[in-house]
């Protein structure tokens, strides 16, 4: 089993705590940093770090990098943000398809960051209130034909209601992120896995997929920006309490209890990622701050709120 690392609970970000709690981690994890890229990175958002969400995240490959996600609780130009301070450039295409997503839906969203601690700004995402189309989303006329082009079998598997989109800055990908309804099945599995050319799960892991994401799931669509190739799929798991996690390898195992979190409610996230040559392996994702589960309470609420409608 295992266990959490137990600290005093505090309410809002301290930028001297993150960098003791976050800098611990990596070395205690064999995870590379630059402090000079950390420092940039906080003074760059400085003035959205008390009122945003903050996670840490990490993958069960050997000596994987340590990344933090900062959700936003406010509408937040990122893209400006980070251009201006010259983390990205806003001629970048993949910025720019960042900035129209968030236009769509009467501006009806939120941009969230990735950070890699020796490199900088990894990925942004933008999410939406609601669950909304994937025809409107691939609908932009920055978004390359290839890409589009995938529209006809994304309905077939039923991948209709896109919740979060991303742009990976460092893997030139986009990302898709469905709310699919109901409990996961074997052939669907199968289905969904195919899209990477990726075998289907193992029995061990749809059971563990089963267990953990409860009666609605998010799967994942990453495909190549120059290429509109699909390179990964991916499932997520939502788990509030570290007790729930599911099997996990020695590295992830470590990383979950390393991980100081001064939520009163952890949040934990375990996902099973599929790619091209049957390459396979899990991400997890750890609340630290700023109370993520209220964020995911809200988030749900909403989304549910579509799927009922439709």
């Amino acid at each position: 089993m295992v266990n959490s690392v137990e600290v005093e609970k505090l309410s809002i970000f301290s930028r001297s705590t993150f960098i003791h709690d976050f800098t611990t981690l990596c070395k205690s994890m064999n995870a590379s940093y630059s402090q000079t890229t950390i420092d940039n990175i906080l003074a760059t958002f400085e003035e959205h770090l008390e009122n945003s969400a903050i996670i840490f995240r990490c993958t069960d490959r050997p000596n994987s990098v340590v990344n933090f996600r900062l959700f936003t609780r406010h509408r937040v130009d990122t893209i400006a943000i980070a251009a201006h301070a010259g983390l990205i450039k806003l001629e970048d295409p993949l910025a720019q398809i960042t900035t129209s997503w968030s236009s769509l839906f009467q501006g009806d969203s939120k941009q969230w960051c990735d950070f890699n601690p020796s490199n900088g700004l990894a990925k942004t995402w933008v999410y939406f209130h609601q669950a909304q189309p994937i025809d409107k989303i691939l609908s932009l006329p920055e978004i390359p034909a290839s890409v589009q082009a995938h529209a006809p079998v994304l309905h077939s598997l039923a991948l209709e209601n896109v919740v979060y989109t991303a742009v990976d800055y460092e893997g030139r990908t986009m990302n898709f992120y469905f709310l699919v309804p109901g409990v996961l099945a074997a052939d669907q599995a199968a289905r969904y896995t195919n899209l990477a050319g990726c075998l289907p799960p193992t029995e061990q892991e749809l059971q563990d997929m089963i267990d953990s994401m409860g009666p609605v799931f998010v799967f994942a669509v990453t495909v190549e920006y120059e290429t509109g190739r699909v390179t990964r799929v991916a499932f997520y798991a939502f788990v509030v309490g570290i007790q729930k996690i599911p099997t996990v390898n020695e590295r992830l195992a470590e990383f979950f209890s390393k991980s100081p979190s001064y939520d009163r409610q952890r949040s934990i996230v375990v996902a099973w990622s599929y790619g091209i040559g049957n390459s396979k392996y899990m991400k997890g994702e750890t609340s630290y701050v700023g109370e993520l589960s209220a964020i995911a309470e809200e988030s749900s609420a909403l989304w549910l709120s579509k799927l009922s409608s439709n």
